[in-house]
Order: structure tokens, then C-alpha cells, then sequence
């Protein structure tokens, strides 16, 4: 096993081990997807080898976000019984497989499996499912949800049971998407693909997928032709924020890595539109105009009265978000008698 991910892996365990410990539940159930990231890179090298000689076993951990209970003011809590037990079946399980113990590993994984549907039922109480997302990366809790949504949706049998576990995976991944966005500075909009098909910011609010975020402070990350695009939720509306320049707008949406603008992608990034209308922008909204997402630009550009005067006027311009084009400028009447200033 490489170094890295065997280091990875002992740390997650370390963490789940101590919030054990100390009875911090929360932190125990926050530990669980990067346990559930690291071992399913575990599981793919151990299936791509074939080893012909005793090998030493990795101790294996559990790799569930365990549901929980309601704790009645909001919160959720692990049933304390349920967790201690929990704890110690894993024990005798990799104590078993340490000594190639079959016949103790079968029926030790069937307890496991019990206590696994416990904190499944108990879910089905429970006002919200707790994943402490301040102790893990975005990534390893959305490879997490992906794996299990492949693993859901390639299970054949009950037709009724498969939708209702879907049903039940689609909530858990809608709640922990709301979570990291609510406690993320920097939430990658690329990270959620597969998971959440539309991300929208707009007044006061983020809607990823079927949840709603009240009052984030979470930038969402994406790229416009190659930049790096901040999108935040505003008092007024929403802000596209490249570098230091800030637009705003009503509302924008990230769906498929693309930024759009009512229907309209935007192509051309905020910085991109000074050169393309030759002048230094001040300040610039964005929004639909004729079936398009237009950038409206105030600004000043250096030109020279009687091809000899230097002088700066003030202008204000149109510009087509998707290709660039100017489609208006507006100038002072005397501009006529100026010539480019380059």
C-alpha cells in the first residue's frame, strides 16, 4: 500500500478512534468519510492484485456514516450503547482477521451488519444526519456519496427497497452538501458534479440541489475561460467576483461547470471585459437582455482631443458575455473629436 494512503488511513482511524474515546459523537460520525474515501482506494489495490503468498491483512475499520438520533434541539446524537458496541465488534473482527479466524470474521460481520441497520432505522427518527465536514476534505466526502450511489444503484432485487434506499442516500447527500456549503469559506462547485446537478446563488440564499442555505458566507468556485471565478450571495442579489473585480447580478447558477446567467452561459470572465472595450472598468453588473447575459461597464478610456490633447472620457459599454462583442457604447458628444489615445 503506498505510504500516503496508508498514512491517510491511520490518521482517519486515529481521529474516529479518539472522538471515541472521548465521547464526542460528532466527531466519531465526521471521521467516517475520509475512513470510507481511504478504504475504497484500499479495496481497488487489493483487487488489482493477486498475491500468491501470505500477505499481512490492513486492519480494516467501519466505513459508514452512521445515522443517528434525534437529540431534540436540532441536533443529532449516536445512541452511546449502540456506538460502544459498534466499537468493540470491529475489535474482535480485525482480531479475527489477523488470525484467519473465517468462521469468527462471518459471524462478527453479521453483528456489524445489525448494528448497521440499528443506526439506519434510528435515522428514520432523526431531525437531520450529523457529518462533522470541519474535519474532512470536500473531495473524500463526495467520493464517499458517489461510491454509494453507484453501489445503490447497481443492487438488483427489491425494486421497492432499491427506490426507498435511494430516497434515503438522496436526503443524506442533500443534507451534507448544505453542511460544507454552510461551513466551507470555499466550496468547489466541480467537487459536487454527479451529486448535485445545479448549484443556484441568488438574495440571502444558495440552492444546491433540493436544499436551500439561508444567509451563506461560502464563496462557490468555478472557472470561466481559464479564471477563477468567486460566486457569493449578496443582500441584493449575487456577486461573480474574479480577482478583485466584483459584478453583480440577480442571481447566477452553476450547472456542468458552466456559469450561466438566466439560460445564457458566461464565457467571457469579468477581467476580460475591459480589453475587449478598450477602456478601465470602475464598475460592472450583468444581466439578460434580449436572450443574453450582457455585461453593463462604466468606465474611462484614454483618448486625445484634436489628435493632440491627452484626455480621459467617461463611457459606458454593452458587452456579450458569451462572445465578447461590443454591443453598445455610450460616449460623450465631444468623443467625435477625439482619436484613439494608444
Amino acid at each position: 500500500m503506498p505510504a500516503d494512503l496508508q498514512k491517510a488511513y491511520d490518521a482517519a482511524w486515529a481521529q474516529y478512534k479518539t472522538a471515541i474515546e472521548n465521547g464526542d459523537d460528532q466527531a466519531a460520525i465526521g471521521a467516517k468519510p475520509a475512513i470510507a474515501a481511504a478504504e475504497m482506494k484500499i479495496n481497488e489495490i487489493k483487487t488489482s492484485c493477486q498475491p500468491t503468498t501470505a500477505i499481512s491483512i490492513t486492519t480494516e475499520k467501519p466505513a459508514e456514516v452512521l445515522s443517528v438520533t434525534s437529540n431534540g434541539a436540532g441536533g443529532c446524537v449516536v445512541p452511546a450503547e449502540l456506538t460502544q458496541e459498534y466499537e468493540f465488534q470491529w475489535k474482535k473482527y480485525n482480531e479475527a482477521m489477523a488470525n484467519n479466524d473465517q468462521a469468527t470474521v462471518t459471524a462478527v460481520k453479521a453483528t456489524i451488519a445489525a448494528i448497521d441497520q440499528k443506526f439506519s432505522d434510528a435515522a428514520n427518527q432523526c431531525v437531520k444526519t450529523v457529518v462533522n465536514t470541519d474535519k474532512v476534505e470536500t473531495s473524500d466526502v463526495v467520493s464517499y456519496y458517489k461510491e454509494k450511489m453507484t453501489e445503490a444503484l447497481s443492487t438488483t432485487g427489491d425494486v421497492d427497497a432499491q427506490i426507498e434506499a435511494l430516497k434515503q442516500l438522496r436526503a443524506d447527500i442533500d443534507n451534507t452538501i448544505a453542511e460544507l456549503i454552510r461551513k466551507k469559506t470555499d466550496f468547489n462547485a466541480s467537487d459536487a458534479k454527479g451529486l448535485v446537478d445545479e448549484i443556484k446563488v441568488k438574495k440571502n440564499e444558495i440552492v444546491a440541489g433540493s436544499v436551500s442555505i439561508a444567509n451563506p458566507t461560502a464563496s462557490i468556485n468555478t472557472e470561466v475561460n481559464m479564471k477563477e471565478i468567486k460566486v457569493r450571495s449578496t443582500s441584493t442579489g449575487a456577486s461573480i467576483n474574479d480577482g478583485s473585480i466584483s459584478v453583480a447580478t440577480s442571481e447566477v447558477s452553476i450547472s456542468n461547470d458552466k456559469l450561466m446567467v438566466g439560460n445564457n452561459e458566461v464565457k467571457v470572465a469579468p477581467s476580460e471585459v475591459g480589453g475587449k472595450a478598450n477602456m478601465v472598468v470602475k464598475d460592472m453588473a450583468i444581466s439578460t437582455e434580449n436572450s443574453k447575459a450582457v455585461y453593463n461597464a462604466n468606465g474611462t478610456e484614454k483618448r486625445k482631443l484634436l489628435a493632440v490633447l491627452p484626455v480621459e472620457i467617461e463611457k459606458n459599454v454593452k458587452v456579450d458575455a458569451n462572445t465578447g462583442d461590443v454591443i453598445s457604447e455610450d460616449k460623450p458628444w465631444w468623443s467625435a473629436l477625439t482619436t484613439s489615445g494608444q
